[in-house]
């Protein structure tokens, strides 16, 4: 893998300093600029970098978080009382290709269950919802709640929260947004809405896209 990572970031360099040279050899063939005092306009790509070796070094982190993804399992358990409808609690593991060798990153509270979980390069999103005993003695969801930790499972943040008789469904991240189900029941356990809401990452500027009756039971952006 070294071998591979050294290979790719000396195609990088290769490539951007030999578009750098083409276009600037007649002026400053007998100057040399290091690449770090070198200007690089990011408009077009959207990298941070400003200056070529930044843009070397920022494509090349790029290419090895590709290279290196996808080397683990991450799963949510459910456990439950002696009555099915009942959640105990909720668990999200990671676990390596082979599942030899399990960690558990979280844990819900008592009453709660794990509904949904979406992971990125960088972090964990996943919706918890809270429980009740209805008048016939099932249980529906009293609210609904997203996080986001790191891929440690630490430094949880609450993003997003619904009520008032609301579960929160399947998550969907993209680079710019949130997309994330929420249903909602009366007392007797039968669904009276289902929504498809769109927020920021941060959470915020929640918006309404999508409103039916029934249950969304599914979702997925291609």
């Amino acid at each position: 893998m070294t071998k591979f990572k050294k290979i790719l970031k000396n195609k990088i360099l290769i490539f951007i300093l030999g578009g750098i040279l083409c276009g600037t050899i007649t002026v400053y063939a007998t100057t040399y600029f290091p690449s770090n005092q070198v200007t690089y306009d990011n408009t077009v790509s959207k990298l941070n970098s400003t200056d070529v070796q930044g843009a070397i070094d920022e494509l090349y982190n790029t290419c090895s978080d590709s290279i290196t993804s996808g080397n683990y399992i991450y799963f949510v358990k459910n456990t439950y009382t002696s009555n099915y409808n009942d959640p105990y609690r909720g668990d999200i593991y990671k676990t390596t290709l082979d599942g030899n060798s399990s960690t558990r990153l979280i844990g819900s509270s008592t009453g709660t269950r794990i509904d949904s979980i979406y992971v990125t390069k960088d972090h964990i999103y996943f919706s918890i919802n809270k429980y009740k005993s209805n008048s016939t003695g099932l249980k529906i969801p009293t609210s609904g709640s997203i996080y986001r930790v790191n891929l440690t499972g630490q430094n949880s943040t609450q993003l997003i929260s619904v009520s008032n008789n609301s579960g929160i469904g399947n998550i969907y991240v993209t680079e710019d947004y949130i997309y994330y189900v929420v249903n909602i029941y009366d007392n007797y356990n039968w669904n009276k809405n289902g929504q498809i809401y769109r927020a920021d990452l941060t959470g915020q500027n929640s918006t309404r896209i999508i409103s039916d009756s029934g249950s969304i039971e599914g979702m997925i952006i291609k």
